[in-house]
């Protein structure tokens, strides 16, 4: 088995230049990721916190708001309403 020593003598200094600025550029990305995904974490957030606040209805697959008697209710297994729909949206949903 090959010593790290041996590695780095039988590996020519150009092609360690090359790893070490694959190496730099593949860590710059990954911080850039990191950036777009904490970013992407806070607008989540924020959608939520607005999202509760909102006190009407709004249909899962129009997007629009739903008067109340108007609605059909989805529970999840919890007994909790996870989603909303239109009657007319729901019955196109069963039909497609």
């Amino acid at each position: 088995m090959l010593k790290k020593t041996e590695i780095c003598e039988k590996i020519s200094q150009d092609e360690q230049f090359k790893i070490k600025e694959k190496l730099e550029t593949a860590l710059l990305t990954l911080q850039a990721l990191r950036n777009k995904s904490s970013e992407l974490m806070r607008q989540c957030e924020k959608i939520r916190k607005l999202g509760s606040e909102h006190k009407g209805k709004v249909c899962s697959k129009c997007g629009d708001a739903i008067e109340s008697g108007h609605e059909i209710i989805f529970k999840g297994s919890a007994g909790m309403q996870t989603r909303y729909y239109h009657k007319e949206c729901f019955e196109e949903l069963l039909v497609s």
